[in-house]
């Protein structure tokens, strides 16, 4: 449940992107929070997967106010030293990000993405297999899959959220693109494994 204060324009517009489509919204602490609460059956299994980078979705919402929502999705893995290259680009200034990468040096894990206050946070959320088994509800995999063409397997996936013009979200997009390793570029992937990424002061050693 979200409950918004204030007549802020470019904050609502915000809470609108950022927050799941079947998330509760009440406007202001006037309105009668309890019936609404014990009206909805908490799935604490399901609220989990939701937030698992694996499952990050973009929601999207209103424009007029300058929020944008980029949703930057390629099976391709990132380039370990294009990442380290491009890491500020992409970033941004001033966005929320969040979701999930993988590199060819580390095939099998799940690495994570977060931006927020200028700060970008780089993780291991564990290995794909145990990612693809995450729970979600029927309606969410459909979704998923007929936005980003199955959605399965290691991925790329990263959800970006701010105010921004169109300059600023060509120029991330295109950070991103560029980290991509390219289709020429795969046939070498293998060689990548059990060598030495130059990111082993971000995930340790594989």
């Amino acid at each position: 449940m979200v409950v918004t204060l204030g007549e802020d324009p470019v904050g609502r517009d915000l809470v609108e992107h950022l927050r799941p489509h079947d998330t509760l919204l009440l406007p202001g602490l006037d309105m009668p929070m309890l019936p609404e609460l014990l009206a909805v059956r908490h799935d604490a299994e399901l609220a989990l997967a939701r937030v698992h980078p694996a499952t990050t979705r973009a929601w999207g919402g209103p424009i007029e106010h300058g929020v944008r929502t980029l949703d930057l999705f390629s099976e391709l893995p990132f380039h370990p030293g294009r990442l380290r290259e491009f890491v500020a680009d992409l970033a941004g200034n001033g966005l929320l990000a969040r979701g999930c990468f993988w590199l060819p040096s580390r095939p099998g894990r799940v690495c994570t993405w977060e931006v927020a206050g200028g700060v970008v946070s780089v993780g291991d959320a564990g290995p794909w297999d145990a990612a693809l088994s995450v729970k979600v509800n029927s309606l969410e995999g459909a979704a998923l899959g007929q936005k980003q063409g199955g959605g399965e397997g290691p991925r790329c996936h990263l959800v970006v959220t701010g105010i921004a013009d169109e300059a600023q979200c060509a120029r991330v997009a295109d950070a991103f693109h560029r980290i991509l390793l390219r289709p020429e570029e795969m046939g070498e992937a293998l060689a990548w494994v059990g060598v030495p990424d130059g990111l082993e002061d971000w995930f340790g050693r594989e």
